[in-house]
């Protein structure tokens, strides 16, 4: 009952968000400073209705009994949403990775020491990282059936996708710092931070290694890193095409990125259901 009340409250949630986030994109937030400006009622609406459905998200799943079997369904759109987030991560990483070598390159002062580990650092995290979790991603598109994606890839691999996550979160975390406090951030921080238990979860569900433990985090903290995915990428892509996009939120690909990760989680979160075949076996 649980997870049936958890996947209405994510789909009203996310309707209602992404409406209300729109709307304060044209009507409230300056486009040149990112903060918002009148509209005090509406902004604190939707405030209350995101932080209320993400917590309640997360903990409705956990009141369930551990007991309980279950299983996701890596359906058609489960996989096609994941090829799609293993490209957008791949165009990302490249306009990243490419912003990053100019400014090395127009730092003058650096040490040889100091430019050879920040070449390095941009390389390992920016490039390799990246490329490998976009491949992964595609591969687990390309290779995931039915119940659980039948398991058996390898779980070392599938924790390089963590790996991005946390590695991206932290240095978007000391960009955003380094400008700012606005509420484009604080959505791509805060998305990205339900992104590493999200792809923790997966990496478990995917390899087999701790199934049932990683059904029931997927569970919890799917369908919220879906909530604050889409409440984060749609909004800004809509300001992007209409000129009034925000400088210092994330670029056009990143917010493309998180649309199409966004939209992969929830559609792993809505396919979560009782494993009632492998619960009749048990049976007999």
């Amino acid at each position: 009952m649980t997870i049936k009340l958890s996947k209405r409250l994510f789909l009203a949630a996310a309707i209602l968000c992404v409406l209300l986030r729109c709307a304060l994109k044209f009507i409230s937030i300056d486009p040149d400073t990112g903060y918002y400006e009148g509209y005090d009622a509406l902004v604190l609406l939707f405030n209350l209705l995101l932080t209320v459905s993400t917590a309640a998200l997360i903990v409705l799943p956990m009141l369930k009994r551990t007991s309980e079997i279950r299983c996701v369904c890596f359906g058609s759109a489960a996989r096609l949403f994941s090829i799609l987030s293993g490209a957008a991560l791949l165009l990302f990483a490249a306009g990243r990775i490419s912003a990053s070598i100019a400014e090395i390159s127009s730092v003058s002062d650096a040490s040889p020491l100091a430019f050879l580990f920040s070449t390095l650092g941009v390389f390992v995290f920016m490039g390799i990282v990246p490329a490998l979790s976009g491949g992964i991603l595609i591969a687990v598109g390309l290779r995931a059936r039915g119940q659980s994606g039948a398991g058996g890839m390898n779980g070392w691999l599938l924790l390089v996708l963590l790996v991005w996550q946390v590695a991206q979160l932290l240095v978007t975390f000391m960009d955003f710092t380094a400008v700012r406090h606005v509420s484009d951030q604080m959505l791509a921080v805060m998305s990205m931070v339900l992104g590493a238990p999200f792809f923790l979860a997966h990496g478990r569900v995917l390899s087999g290694i701790g199934h049932d433990k990683g059904v029931r985090q997927l569970a919890a903290f799917g369908l919220p890193f879906a909530l604050l995915s889409l409440t984060l990428s749609i909004p800004s892509i809509a300001a992007s095409l209409a000129g009034r996009a925000f400088p210092f939120g994330l670029p056009l690909t990143g917010s493309v990125l998180y649309l199409c990760l966004g939209l992969y989680a929830a559609s792993l979160g809505l396919s979560i259901q009782r494993k009632a075949v492998h619960a009749a076996g048990e049976a007999n």
